[in-house]
């Protein structure tokens, strides 16, 4: 295609294939798949016009070529596709895609920018780009995008040298400031000297004097363990006395116990045995009455039975003579028939000829009587019809007399039925008068024993309530007992135990001792207030040592009660806090008060405290408390009012015990046999109750089930009596009407077809009288006869066999109600032998049962003598077993006390132990002195030695010795102001701890108080010059410092000065990256932004504007316009400012266009190819365009390929490029056109002057 002038105009119809040429070269431009109107390159092959005989090479491959023309030479560009890729050649010569597109830019084509084309449909989408994607366009324009991957690479390498210098110049300030620190610290290490030698002097006085009192704790609970032994192998001589008592009797108590089980076994056997046979005793009476009953009904019809039996006899008689009488006349009319049947075989026999002239007749005489044999055999079937229906009907009206007397059977059946169902249920009901009669007995008697065990059992509750009130008094009494004594042992063996809670402050008055021990609380109530959580902790491990229950402990100085809240004071005249109507003895234990009821309000009544508490919003949640009791927790949980069940307590209390735990049991153990009897007795009555309620329930549903089936039978007899017959009398009444109006129709039909048949007779007379006359008689008249003979035969037969299978039913009926009369009366004689068999049973049973029943009374009385037996042995082990536990107590109580002191001594010996280990741990040097083994020099300074080894042995006399305590063999002992302990041959030194240089006002402490404030002292102290170390210790530590410091401060400087050099340095090589990216871009953009308006100008002014519209092209960053967006605006002439998109589609093409011919400008291609750039301009301006086009090709710089439809453009060009279709290939075809031959004058619209770069003249 071609060769192409400046201006050529690519013209043709839609469809035909003119985009083709645009992919076509930008295909060969290098253009990607992408870009063109395919996704794969391969797609772009045509091959619509093969045959089959090509190859499959030749289907697959194609290639397009372009010639570039200058003064000199030519030069040939060509793209090659197969189902392999695509290859680039330059003069025939293969490259790689490199060299190739060097080479076109080197004609000032850019593939990637796509400078010398705009594809259809490009001008709108240029139109439309926001400010991003017009710097990208710039970019590839301008070659700038080349430099952005380096760009970016060096930006990152720049920012991580940046943020390294910054974190090494953040180090060098730490180091540099750390260093001035340890120079100022050297200064105060001689006072922290000063501080260490006080602070072990002090800690070498705490530890002697902790130490000292330890020693006294540990000799104190020695004296209880010494004395607990002594008591305790006192108990132990009264324990093995009472054992030696216990052992027999506790045998001879088994014993009786176990025979007391046997004799309940025994009598609970034979109980079983007397309940199963008087079961026994009444099934049987009750079926011998069922069956008595039977029988006598059974008599009762005996004879009306026999009498039906000798009338049914006589009835089957008459039946079976009624068959045999019906079975003679069948067999009659059958011999009759065959007779017949044999007569007309032989008088019908003709020759064959004068059969074959009969039936030739006969034809003749059927076509001629055609019509009339048609309508009696019409006739006939109708009166067939009629005849069947007759039938019909007499059978209807048989059956409806059949059914008559059937239904007078019934009825007659359902008489006697009534008679027998009322009979029955009189007997029933006089059956079940007794039985009543005695159900109601029993159940009296069941709800006296019911009413009267009822009684014992609340009599067993009351004194079961008053053992264990008995018992809890007792059980109340022992726990009180030892509570008290476990706290009067607490108080002596602890210092700092105050005493329960409660016995520590006292109400301003009576009326307000319950609210106040409700809002203290039953856990709180028995509280032990001690003065610290040590106290508490070790007091807690002696009360599980003594095996007693827990207690509740409050430390005051581990408690943090909360503060009053003075605004509850005022929040009702009536109300008070709980907290100020409690007196404390001690302003000490105002601590403990303020812990346990805090801000507790006590209210008068229930009312105010509901009202304030729940239904007035407040502010906070509010717990309460009323007179009576009743505490309204802060969830709103109320707790019903404790008053009731503290004066019952109160009044409970100052009962006297009226009666003895032995005697409550005695009573208990008699109203328990009671009410066992009572059950048992109950249980027998049930069991009763039961039997006869079953035989109840059975005649009740006998006389419910007689009643219903007598209410059934009455309803079936009337409607016998009254639907039955009368349905039966209307159908026979109907049917006679019916039977006399079809006798009536048939013999009216009748009469017709005798009247046709005489017309068939007088043609067949015609037909058939020479063949009558010459055989001598007329056969048709012997045809009929024997027809009619036959008719009659069939429905005689049909006659007898109707009647006969009728006698045959009846006769089975007869003889099935003769069978059941026989059964009857043969059950009666079944029914007397096993009422006999019953009556037999019946007597063995009742012997069993009087042998049960005296058997029973025996096993009574030997149980009774048991319980005797047993009640006297178990008051002589009860005595034995209180006596045995009492001791057993107290022995436990010496063992807990005895473990407890144990255990305070290992305890104590354990604190001993790892203080001396700590010091050794803290080297705190303990002074010691050495004394001779020998016990005179023992005792003499007994109250000043104390052990300091886990090893030491200690002696009576208090002498604590370390002979275990060597050093390990070639280890030597470090001098010091300490005695170090070391085993002689021959002897052993003991060490003592020398408490001499204690105060004097320090080993004396009376209690927990004292002890307490002389440790605070010591703890203050000692935390003092610790307070004081602490702030001079960094001090010290910095002085050792310094040194590494500097020498830190040298290296992090070094570091710091590369990582600034190296900072440096990517800054630059970012710099000039930068500027040169820069420079393209601001080189392409001010070029494009001084033509652009120039352009936009020539494209959009007229002779009504002859000065155009305005264009103008702005950066958004003047520094680095590349990161930012460029906007571009237009305004049309004669029109204020408008945005891009708020201008028309013609308008914003103009714009368009004007941005692409100044970037071409800029990077003039050697061609520039336009598809259907004109779809949204109007007449004018697409001549405003073309002219423009024309001059631009005009000058020679470039060829302008343009497509387009409309002639404003192909009427200026140099040559026209016709697409159209070749159908007979299947494909385009092209033609041209030179119009440069008719040239038109030079167009009136003159260009301004634009700048263009002349590098290339192609």
């Amino acid at each position: 295609i071609g060769t192409f002038k400046n201006y050529t105009c690519v013209i043709g119809p839609n469809g035909s294939g003119k985009s083709n040429l645009m992919d076509a070269i930008s295909f060969v431009m290098g253009i990607k798949a992408s870009h063109l109107r395919t996704s794969k390159l391969k797609n772009l092959i045509y091959n619509g016009g093969l045959t089959g005989s090509q190859t499959s090479d030749q289907q697959r491959k194609a290639y397009v070529k372009v010639v570039f023309m200058d003064k000199l030479n030519e030069i040939e560009f060509m793209r090659t596709i197969d189902q392999h890729g695509s290859k680039f050649k330059i003069n025939s010569k293969t490259v790689k895609f490199e060299e190739y597109e060097k080479k076109l830019k080197s004609f000032g084509i850019i593939p990637s920018a796509k400078n010398f084309l705009v594809f259809q449909g490009d001008v709108s989408s240029i139109a439309s780009k926001n400010p991003m994607e017009l710097t990208t366009l710039i970019e590839h324009v301008s070659g700038s995008f080349a430099h952005k991957k380096k760009y970016e690479e060096l930006k990152r390498e720049h920012e991580l040298a940046a943020d390294k210098l910054m974190m090494e110049y953040q180090k060098k300030k730490n180091v540099n400031q750390e260093r001035q620190k340890y120079t100022a610290a050297k200064k105060d290490a001689s006072q922290f000297d000063k501080l260490v030698k006080e602070h072990t002097e002090k800690q070498v006085e705490y530890v002697l004097w902790r130490l000292y009192h330890i020693e006294a704790k540990i000799m104190e609970y020695k004296d209880i363990v010494n004395q607990n032994v002594s008591e305790t192998d006192e108990l132990n001589r009264q324990l093995g006395k009472l054992g030696k008592s216990i052992g027999p009797l506790k045998r001879e108590n088994a014993a009786l116990r176990a025979s007391l089980a046997g004799k309940r076994a025994i009598y609970t056997s034979e109980k079983k045995k007397v309940l199963i046979l008087e079961s026994k005793l009444n099934d049987l009476t009750a079926k011998m009455q069922h069956l008595q009953n039977r029988i006598e009904r059974t008599l009762a019809k005996e004879q009306q039975l026999n009498q039906e039996t000798t009338q049914r006899k006589e009835k089957i008689n008459n039946v079976n003579k009624d068959i045999e009488k019906v079975q003679r006349d069948l067999a009659q009319l059958v011999e009759e028939e065959e007779q017949q049947q044999n007569q007309m075989t032989d008088e019908s026999k003709l020759k064959q000829a004068d059969l074959e002239e009969y039936q030739q007749l006969k034809r003749q005489a059927g076509l001629a009587a055609f019509t009339q044999q048609s309508t009696i055999e019409a006739l006939k079937g109708r009166l067939e019809t009629m005849a069947a229906e007759k039938r019909t009907i007499q059978d209807r009206l048989d059956m409806a007399a059949g059914e008559q007397k059937e239904i007078a059977g019934k009825i007659k059946v359902k008489k006697s039925q009534i008679e027998d169902v009322e009979h029955r249920l009189v007997e029933t009901k006089h059956a079940l008068e007794p039985i009543n009669e005695k159900y109601k007995a029993l159940d009296r008697k069941k709800s006296e024993l019911i009413s009267s065990k009822a009684d014992d059992e609340v009599k067993l509750e009351k004194i079961r309530d008053s053992i264990q009130r008995a018992r809890f008094e007792e059980d109340e009494e022992s726990s009180q007992q030892a509570y008290n004594t476990a706290l009067e042992n607490i108080k002596r063996n602890f210092n700092g135990v105050y005493g329960k809670l409660t016995s520590l402050f006292k109400t301003n008055d009576e009326k307000y001792n319950v609210a106040v021990q409700v809002a203290i609380g039953n856990k709180n109530a028995y509280a032990i207030v001690v003065d610290t959580t040590e106290t508490a902790f070790e007091a807690i491990q002696y009360l599980k040592d003594q095996r007693l229950p827990e207690l509740v402990f409050i430390p005051l100085d581990g408690i943090r009660p909360k503060k009053i809240n003075e605004s509850l004071r005022t929040i009702s005249e009536s109300a008070r806090l709980v907290y100020d109507v409690i007196s404390v003895q001690d302003p000490i234990f105002d601590k403990a008060i303020r812990f346990v009821v805090g801000n507790t309000v006590l209210f008068p009544t229930l009312d105010e405290a509901t009202e304030i508490c729940l239904e007035r919003q407040m502010e906070y949640k509010i717990r309460a408390v009323t007179l009576d009791g009743t505490l309204i927790n802060k969830n709103g949980s109320l707790v019903a009012g404790l008053k009731e069940v503290q004066d019952s307590l109160a009044v409970n209390s100052k009962k006297k015990k009226t009666q003895s735990i032995d005697d409550l049991m005695q009573s208990r153990d008699r109203l328990m046999e009671s009410i066992r009897e009572s059950t048992i007795q109950i249980i027998k009555d049930e069991t009763a109750i039961k039997q006869l309620e079953s035989e109840k329930t059975r005649y009740e549903s006998l006389v419910t089930k007689y009643t219903d089936d007598l209410g059934v039978l009455e309803e079936n007899l009337r409607n016998l009596e009254t639907k039955g017959m009368e349905s039966v009398d209307m159908r026979i009444e109907t049917d006679t009407k019916r039977l006399n109006d079809q006798e009536e129709a048939i013999e009216a039909q009748d009469e017709q077809i005798k009247t046709i048949q005489h017309e068939i007779d007088d043609i067949e007379k015609k037909v058939y009288g020479d063949f009558i006359d010459r055989i001598g008689y007329d056969i048709r008249e012997y045809e009929r006869m024997i027809l009619e003979k036959q008719i009659v035969f069939a429905r005689k037969r049909s006659e007898y066999e109707t009647v006969l299978a009728r006698l045959e039913g009846e006769k089975a009926f007869l003889e099935g109600e003769q069978e059941l009369a026989v059964t009857a009366i043969a059950d009666k004689e079944d029914m007397n032998k096993y009422l006999d068999q019953l009556e037999r049973e019946r007597t063995r049973v009742e012997t069993n049962h009087a042998a049960a029943t005296a058997s029973l009374e025996a096993a009574k009385q030997a149980i009774d003598i048991e319980k005797n037996k047993l009640k006297a042995s178990n008051v002589q082990l009860n005595d034995a077993s209180r006596q045995s536990t009492i001791c057993q107590d107290e022995i436990k109580k010496k063992l807990g006390r005895h473990t407890h002191a144990t255990n305070l001594i290992k305890q104590w010996q354990s604190k001993r132990e790892s203080i001396v280990r700590q010091c050794d741990l803290d080297d705190i040097a303990v002074p010691f002195e050495q004394v001779d083994e020998r016990p005179s020099k023992r005792k003499s300074k007994k109250k000043q030695a104390v052990a300091v080894n886990e090893n030491a042995m200690q002696d009576d006399n208090g002498i604590i010795e370390f002979s275990e305590f060597i050093p390990a063999p070639g280890k030597e002992i470090e001098s010091s102001d300490s005695f170090s302990p070391s085993r002689k041959r021959g002897r052993t030194n003991v060490v003592r701890i020398d408490f001499r240089s204690l105060p004097e006002d320090y080993l004396s402490v009376s209690t927990q108080f004292d002890y307490k404030r002389i440790e605070d002292i010591y703890h203050k102290d000692i935390l003092t010059l610790e307070q004081e170390m602490e702030k001079l210790a960094p001090a010290v530590r910095g002085s050792k410092r310094l040194q590494y410091a500097e020498d830190k401060y040298e290296q992090t400087n070094r570091t710091f000065d590369e990582a600034r050099e190296a900072s440096k340095e990517t800054l630059a090589r970012f710099e000039a990256e930068k500027e040169r990216r820069s420079e393209k871009f601001k080189k392409a953009f001010n070029h494009i932004s001084e033509n652009i308006d120039k352009i936009y100008k020539n494209l959009t002014k007229s002779t009504a504007y002859v000065y155009g519209g305005t264009a103008v092209l702005s950066l958004e960053d003047n520094t680095e316009p590349y990161l930012a967006g460029i906007k571009y605006n237009v305004m049309p002439p004669l029109k204020r400012f408008h945005y891009m998109d708020q201008l028309s589609g013609g308008e914003r093409t103009v714009a368009a266009l004007a941005l692409l011919f100044a970037i071409h400008n800029y990077r003039p291609s050697p061609f520039f190819v336009l598809d259907e750039i004109d779809a949204a301009l109007d007449f004018t301006n697409v001549s405003k365009v073309s002219n423009y086009i024309q001059v631009m090709a005009s000058q020679g710089t470039c060829q302008f390929i343009v497509i387009s439809l409309k002639d404003q453009f192909f009427s200026m060009s140099d040559r026209l490029v016709g697409i159209c279709k070749d159908h007979a290939s299947r494909s385009s075809m092209s033609l041209h056109f030179d119009l440069s031959q008719f040239a038109l004058p030079s167009s009136s619209l003159a260009v301004d002057d634009v700048d263009v770069d002349d590098d290339d003249d192609l």
